[in-house]
């Protein structure tokens, strides 16, 4: 008897959902456009056209300029050594990079461009577990070869923040 009065219910319950889901379409068809004419109605009695919110333009990716003096000494040291080294060498003497675990996902990238007489190596340090607030810090340093010695003529750099601000990558705030 128990299992009848289920099937039954199941029977009821189940013509119940397909005569909701085969409602004719032309009620919500007609019922759409009334909404349109009426919407239509409205805006033209305001006669204002309706301002869609504009969607937030990320922010530039903006660098902090490292002002000379923090790279003078090294500048001296370049200038007295008679030893050859890359472009890429000197940057590492300015931010001695090194991965701090071997398994962690933190990544050291070095890339050099030529543009002229100067040289631009920018490194970017990536996925830095060891602080809190700074994920990512990249340095932009613009070289010229001076004689037999590198000069730094300017030094860049960028913080990536591991909770960051909507649209923003990189940028010179130091994710304080």
């Amino acid at each position: 008897m128990m299992k009848q009065i289920l099937f039954f219910f199941l029977i009821n319950c189940f013509g119940l959902l397909i005569a909701c889901t085969a409602a004719p379409e032309t009620t919500e068809t007609t019922t759409n456009q009334d909404r349109i004419q009426a919407n239509n109605q409205e805006n033209s009695q305001n006669k204002q056209p309706s301002k869609i919110p504009a969607t937030p333009v990320p922010e530039q990716e903006a660098f902090d300029v490292v002002p000379e003096g923090m790279y003078r000494e090294l500048n001296a040291q370049l200038a007295a050594s008679s030893k050859k080294i890359s472009a890429q060498e000197v940057l590492q003497m300015y931010y001695p990079a090194e991965i701090s675990n071997k398994t962690s996902f933190e990544k050291i990238k070095v890339e050099t461009e030529k543009k002229g007489r100067q040289t631009i190596v920018t490194l970017t340090h990536d996925n830095q577990s060891e602080h809190l607030r700074i994920q990512g810090h990249r340095m932009v340093m613009t070289l010229e070869q001076k004689e037999a010695h590198w000069q730094i003529v300017s030094l860049q750099q960028q913080y990536k923040c591991w909770i960051r601000k909507k649209g923003v990558l990189w940028s010179k705030d130091k994710c304080s």
